[in-house]
């Protein structure tokens, strides 16, 4: 494990129960793994007690989001936002009934100073979960 929920947190603008990645397990320049628990009974995007599976892309925007703020250690983002969501597929109906916390996958596939693009791919144990394309701005 790089990274446990406290310092996660620290980095990432959601905050509480907001922050839905619990640890980040691989960095590297171009990608992060993360894993994070769908099933906890307190998650913010419970709605009539489920957690629909369209909740995975703000999973890997968070992911995407903390791999750019890894880069430069010393970043905190006050704010951000999700500019684009393309090419996502939901492979499951719901993530709150997976037998496996999730693991979150991001690959940056275009980054400036004003936004990146990153390729996200959640999996639960073998199951592949959602993938997608997505744009994001830290603020």
């Amino acid at each position: 494990m790089l990274l446990a929920r406290h310092e996660v947190e620290r980095l990432l603008p959601q905050k509480a129960l907001m922050c839905l990645i619990d640890t980040v397990l691989e960095l590297n320049g171009e990608a992060i793994t993360c894993a994070a628990d769908a099933s906890r009974p307190d998650h913010p995007l419970r709605e009539r007690d489920a957690l629909s599976v369209a909740c995975s892309i703000e999973y890997g925007a968070q992911a995407a989001a903390l791999h750019w703020l890894m880069q430069d250690s010393s970043n905190a983002a006050r704010g951000g936002l999700l500019l684009q969501v393309r090419d996502t597929h939901f492979f499951e109906e719901r993530l709150d009934q997976l037998a496996q916390p999730l693991i979150i996958q991001a690959r940056c596939a275009l980054a400036s100073s004003e936004a990146a693009r990153y390729l996200f791919r959640i999996y639960s144990g073998e199951r592949i979960v959602s993938t997608g394309d997505i744009t994001i701005r830290l603020t």
